[in-house]
């Protein structure tokens, strides 16, 4: 536990490593939002549309 906590907290608090991991989140999204699903809805349509309307873009939903 000891060896475990001396590794992660480091990680943890690093600045740097937080802004990384937010900028790469960002990116991600963005990319899906402004590409991905565009091209997603021409090439299926209607389809995707009620694809997109059931499922979380990154959490997951809960079945009904």
């Amino acid at each position: 536990m000891v060896v475990l906590r001396s590794i992660l907290f480091p990680l943890l608090r690093a600045t740097s490593l937080l802004l990384d991991t937010a900028l790469f989140f960002l990116i991600a999204n963005l990319f899906a939002m402004f590409y991905e699903e565009p091209n997603l809805r021409a090439r299926f349509g209607g389809s995707y549309e009620h694809y997109r309307r059931s499922v979380g873009r990154w959490i997951p939903r809960r079945a009904k």
